[in-house]
């Protein structure tokens, strides 16, 4: 079946209310399952006996994420324009599932769309879901494998024609579609707030800019020390399916964001990651302890596993402290232990102790849960064999060895 182009769907308002909710058109994608048009909202009452083909549950808060990458990247993106996260159900407590069917999982998400004929939809994100190391690619794969594949009205069984990548092009185009609705850049601007390396912002303004132009109020997550601004979540809940239903601007879902009072909003693409005051330059960056936290351990298939202990083994006994330190340029980072600093030696051993040489540099890539560490380009690690008991195995950069894992740093 010929899948429609991106142009064929409605253009949706920029309004977004709980009095108006939007309406997405059918993707054209497969097949649906007929919903009713009166179902029940979800995280409603009644969403919990609904049909989950035709209701979301039990994810059944949508938060459509969007990044102002301020970090000095060539991969921020549009100057006036914030970029795509992605596209979470949360449950109606704030919590969450992740990674629901291995089987779903994609990892060719371009060649998927270009052989659909989705060449508008792939320009689309390519220019605005965008990873701040460039690996558009893997952001995607990573999205879909870790929500995606947990939207129940997306479910295999709740589209009789369904195929492999179906299920993705209308969890992306639905996404492309919510995003045009919310143009945070200029619902900012319209209320006078701009970025500025020398104006700082009340964080109560920039959510009342936000709501003004929505009906409701989104999250708020800052970085650089909780004074920057950094992500907004947009909360929804969903009559009917993801692919054809109607969002309806929601509160969030719990206690959430991480701001502090008075935020800056710092342009992109322009070096120097503090902001200054009026006639007076950033002043040098002083030595110290930095973040500190500890550096989970994630396998392959999402799931946590243990933590990464003083010398840098990954192992189930308690978490080692590591303090996390600016690296030697912009945006990338260096670590610690109480043992020395932390390396990578020829081997791609990963290690931490006083007979490091010198520190490497490891690029650090915020999420919702933490913050993945990787090295040069590299954000996949590895090691022989899953640490049992007490045991303790040895790190390595890439996926030689083995039992793959992803490392995320959680700040303290």
């Amino acid at each position: 079946m010929r899948i429609p182009a991106l142009s064929a769907l409605p253009l949706l308002s920029h309004a977004v209310t709980q009095q108006h909710p939007l309406s997405l058109a059918g993707t054209g994608v497969g097949t649906q399952q007929q919903c009713p048009l009166d179902g029940p909202v979800s995280c409603s009452k009644d969403a919990a006996n609904a049909d989950t083909c035709c209701t979301e549950h039990p994810g059944g808060q949508l938060l459509l994420t969007q990044f102002w990458d301020w970090h000095y990247s060539p991969y921020e993106g549009r100057e006036e324009s914030w970029t795509l996260h992605g596209l979470w159900p949360d449950h109606c407590d704030g919590s969450f599932d992740t990674f629901c069917d291995s089987m779903r999982n994609l990892h060719n998400i371009t060649t998927v769309l270009l052989t659909s004929g989705e060449r508008e939809l792939f320009d689309f994100i390519n220019a605005n879901w965008l990873d701040n190391r460039g690996h558009n690619e893997l952001f995607w794969e990573h999205e879909w494998n870790k929500h995606g594949t947990c939207l129940s009205t997306l479910k295999p069984e709740c589209n009789p024609d369904w195929a492999p990548g179906e299920d993705l092009i209308k969890y992306f185009k639905t996404i492309v579609e919510l995003y045009k609705t919310l143009p945070s850049y200029d619902f900012l601007k319209d209320a006078g707030i701009v970025p500025s390396r020398t104006t700082s912002y009340a964080l109560a303004d920039v959510k009342a800019a936000l709501k003004k132009a929505t009906g409701f109020e989104p999250t708020i997550l800052c970085d650089g020390g909780g004074d920057k601004l950094h992500e907004i979540w947009y909360h929804f809940n969903l009559i009917g399916s993801i692919a054809s239903g109607k969002f309806v601007g929601a509160e969030p879902d719990g206690p959430k964001g991480s701001c502090r009072a008075t935020v800056y909003y710092l342009p992109k693409h322009e070096r120097g990651g503090s902001p200054s005051k009026p006639g007076h330059p950033s002043p040098p960056s002083k030595p110290g302890s930095g973040t500190s936290g500890k550096i989970e351990v994630l396998r392959d298939d999402g799931s946590p596993y243990g933590c990464l202990l003083s010398f840098g083994e990954w192992s189930k006994q308690t978490c080692a402290t590591f303090h996390l330190l600016p690296g030697s340029s912009e945006g990338l980072k260096q670590l610690r232990t109480r043992r020395g600093v932390c390396g990578v030696d020829a081997n791609g051993l990963f290690s931490c102790s006083s007979t490091v040489r010198s520190a490497a540099d490891f690029s650090y890539t915020a999420t919702e849960a933490g913050a993945l560490i990787g090295h040069g380009d590299v954000q996949d690690w590895s090691a022989a064999m899953v640490p049992e008991g007490n045991g303790k195995e040895k790190v390595y950069v890439g996926t030689e060895h083995g039992e793959g894992i992803k490392l995320v740093f959680m700040e303290k």
